[in-house]
This record gives C-alpha cells, sequence and structure tokens, in this order.
C-alpha cells in the first residue's frame, strides 16, 4: 500500500494552525444569521457560512515570542 510519508506532518501542521488562529482570533456568526440545511450534501449550509473574525485582545502585556525584538 502506497501512503505520502509526510501525511502525519501534515495533519499535526493543520492542528497547530487551527490552534494559532483560534489563539490570535474570534469567530461568531453575524446577529439575526439562521443556518438552514440545504444542497446536494448534507451538513453544508444553504446559502454558505458567513463569519465575523475579530482579532482577540492580549490580555498579558507582556510580547510573545514571535514579537520580541533585538
Amino acid at each position: 500500500m502506497r501512503k505520502c510519508i509526510g501525511e502525519r506532518t501534515a495533519v499535526l501542521q493543520r492542528k497547530l494552525m487551527l490552534a494559532a488562529l483560534v489563539r490570535e482570533f474570534r469567530f461568531d456568526l453575524p446577529a439575526g444569521y439562521e443556518a438552514g440545511a440545504g444542497g446536494q450534501r448534507a451538513l453544508v449550509p444553504r446559502d454558505g457560512l458567513p463569519l465575523v473574525v475579530e482579532r482577540r485582545r492580549q490580555t498579558d502585556p507582556r510580547p510573545r515570542e514571535h514579537e520580541l525584538t533585538e
């Protein structure tokens, strides 16, 4: 059986990227939005899924590692 040798690395990178996005941003639905199922596939919103994305406030006054300047 053939398998990509980088598959496990790709899965790990996806998890780390998702964790970084969730840590930095807040994802909400627009006010008054009501999801309706539809389309040809199950569990797919009929009219797409609009998101309101906001940067989270930094509560820790210390700079993060990637923000350090030398």
